[in-house]
């Protein structure tokens, strides 16, 4: 039996991309996955890891182990972009490992409905070169509602 699904509490920041990919891993046992959620949580947590003041050297021993498969390539290459694009707004190199996973149809956590429409137009062109280099929709206005 599945356990209730998990959120990290309110102020544990996940200590690397690492734990991240842990954490995700259990909520893909969760059917249905609760998409939203995980992009909530990797949003924050990987813009946490910027906004406590931590050196460069920090950022880099967080982010230097690649993470196992989550079991999930959608959930993979979200986290590789994720970390990818806040290394590159904070002036730092992406390791290789961010580099991996590649969808081969594109996916977005917040588009419902692929139907050609202003909406999906919008969320294509507003997505950050990381995530869109992946396969991976997910328009910079996501990132301020975390």
């Amino acid at each position: 039996m599945v356990e209730p699904r998990s959120r990290p509490p309110e102020g544990l920041a996940l200590d690397s991309a690492a734990g991240l990919a842990d954490w995700a891993r259990g909520e893909l046992l969760h059917r249905p996955v609760d998409w939203h959620g995980i992009c909530r949580v990797f949003l924050r947590e990987t813009d946490r890891w910027f906004r406590h003041g931590l050196t460069a050297e920090q950022i880099d021993h967080l982010t230097a182990e690649a993470p196992e498969p989550t079991g999930d390539p959608r959930c993979d290459a979200l986290l590789e972009g994720m970390v990818a694009h806040q290394l590159h707004v904070h002036g730092r190199a992406a390791p290789d490992w961010t580099r991996t996973t590649e969808l081969a149809d594109g996916w977005g956590p917040f588009v419902e409905d692929w139907t050609p429409n202003e909406a999906v137009v919008m969320s294509l062109l507003q997505t950050p070169a990381e995530l869109f280099a992946k396969g991976v929709i997910l328009p910079r206005t996501a990132f301020q509602v975390v």
